[in-house]
């Protein structure tokens, strides 16, 4: 979806470099979650959020609070930060030519994704094409700027949702954080930076996390089991620092301020649920390169590759299969979990033949080429 990795058949980059196929692996594994996730929450509505002696599965990836709940984008905006990163290798640096066509893939992004928000509410495109044309500005800052700029965009998401929550716990008004359309500019700003689904504050932390790792991929690739145990570092601490928190928060007299900044809910943007989602991801992250290195000559890893590169077009697929058999045939029901995982099943194995056949045949992914050509 980022549009920023090229096929290549002799397996280098532009700049003559090996192909890592890993990131492209991680982008199609990533992107079949987030069909799952979609499916179950427009499926099943509240059903997905608030289900009723919820199961083990139905608590699994509950789209609120659930463990899988939004870990999956989270990967998916990583891997692109990754990919940003190797671009701005293969030109050379950070160059003011490289922030334009970051300028304008961001915008066709994010005009495209303002679009199909009346068909497909809280789409990551719309967000996709924010945080590129921010990564215009964020290319021109060093690795250890990047990280130091993760603690203020984590705190200031954090901050706002805690201070909505304490005014919403004493009967303030405070809806106009968190808009259920876009009919102004202050909406639009609103929604993009710090509400909904995917809001740039805290969801630029995973994107500087990835251009970070791209930069230093070599190192990254040498110390994976330190990374490995990172990450599993990270995801401990955000859940015993959310349990201390809440275990005194009660007692405070901004109880609805505390429990708000210190959850691991999605929704919340508590410091300890971006912690722990950045440590999730670089589990994700860590696990499937081994894996995609270990056996990078398989036709399993192979496909999964060519899926990834043409992740706009498999996003876009999932879209419009779920509009034309749900809303249009009305062939699936909100009949719960299974219903919506067969359905992402069936869907993905479609996408991924007609991507395979696609990619095979004629070459770059239909929308990819589109926007490569919007967005040059």
């Amino acid at each position: 979806m980022d549009g920023l990795t090229l096929s290549r058949s002799s397996g280098l980059t532009s700049d003559g470099r090996p192909r890592h196929t890993w990131p492209d692996v991680i982008r199609a594994l990533a992107l079949s979650g987030v069909v799952a996730m979609n499916f179950h929450t427009y499926l099943n509505g509240s059903g997905a959020s608030s289900p009723i002696a919820a199961s083990v599965w139905e608590r699994l990836f509950n789209p609120n609070t659930g463990p899988l709940s939004t870990r999956f984008a989270a990967v998916f905006v990583c891997v692109a930060g990754i990919a940003i990163a190797l671009m701005e290798r293969s030109w050379g640096g950070a160059t003011r030519a490289l922030s334009a066509r970051l300028l304008r893939r961001g915008f066709v992004l994010y005009a495209a994704g303002f679009a199909l928000e009346w068909i497909w509410p809280g789409t990551i495109i719309f967000y996709y094409g924010a945080y590129f044309m921010l990564a215009a500005l964020l290319i021109h800052l060093t690795s250890r700027q990047l990280l130091a700029l993760c603690a203020p965009i984590a705190l200031v998401a954090a901050v706002i949702q805690g201070v909505r929550a304490e005014r919403l716990a004493d009967g303030e008004y405070t809806s106009w954080l968190d808009p259920a359309s876009i009919t102004s500019l202050t909406d639009l700003m609103v929604r993009t930076f710090v509400s909904y689904t995917h809001p740039v504050f805290p969801w630029l932390v995973f994107l500087c996390v990835g251009i970070v790792i791209g930069r230093n991929i070599d190192t990254f690739l040498h110390y994976q089991l330190r990374f490995l145990g990172l990450g599993v570092s990270l995801v401990a601490i955000a859940y015993v620092a959310r349990d201390l928190v809440y275990h005194h928060a009660a007692e405070a007299d901004n109880a609805a301020f505390m429990l708000m900044v210190s959850s691991t809910d999605p929704k919340s943007a508590g410091v300890p649920y971006t912690v722990g989602t950045v440590g999730s991801t670089l589990v994700c992250i860590v696990v499937i390169s081994i894996f995609s290195d270990k056996w990078s000559q398989s036709s399993v890893v192979a496909s999964l590759a060519r899926i990834g590169q043409t992740s706009l077009t498999f996003y876009m697929f999932h879209v419009i299969f779920y509009e034309v058999v749900v809303e249009v045939f009305g062939a699936a029901s909100a009949t719960g979990l299974d219903t919506a995982l067969v359905l992402s099943v069936i869907c993905i194995a479609l996408a991924s033949t007609f991507i395979l056949w696609w990619t095979r045949f004629i070459g770059q992914g239909p929308l990819e080429r589109l926007y490569r050509l919007l967005a040059p």
